[in-house]
């Protein structure tokens, strides 16, 4: 298991595929889906198109040319403030992009800090809880923070 932290802007990240958690609301504008929606327009117009209070635990993953975006539905709601992140839902959605990117032989997947930034959750458990679903895992999970 390669799990590596990386400070810096994941939008510049070499890695083909870059996962980020999404809210089941509808909303696709701040925090990292804010960056994603500028820099890789498609992943949010796809988005629009499956975002519903059943997509909470699912993955959308969306071809935008050199870099594969998944959209991981990790939160019902968002806000600036309170829990909005549900842990199940992040573990459902990293087993998901695990199998996703054995799948189709990635070397490497960034991903933020999903749910601790906007979503409100404890970094501690969210880790926890990737750990265990990239346990043995063979490619590289980079971690980025601002």
């Amino acid at each position: 298991m390669s799990i590596n932290f990386i400070k810096g802007d994941i939008s510049t990240s070499p890695d083909p595929v870059i996962a980020h958690g999404c809210n089941c609301k509808g909303g696709f504008g701040s925090g990292v889906a804010g960056v994603v929606a500028r820099k890789w327009p498609k992943a949010r117009v796809e988005y629009k198109k499956v975002v519903r209070p059943t997509s909470l635990g699912n993955i959308q993953v969306v071809n935008c040319g050199s870099k594969v975006i998944v959209n991981m539905f990790t939160q019902l709601t968002y806000g600036r403030t309170g829990k909005h992140v549900d842990y199940e839902a992040v573990d459902d959605c990293m087993v998901k992009l695990r199998t996703y990117a054995e799948l189709n032989l990635h070397d490497a997947v960034s991903i933020p800090r999903i749910g601790a930034g906007l979503g409100g959750g404890n970094w501690r458990e969210i880790e926890r809880i990737i750990r265990e679903a990239w346990n043995g895992c063979d490619i590289a999970l980079n971690i980025y923070s601002l």
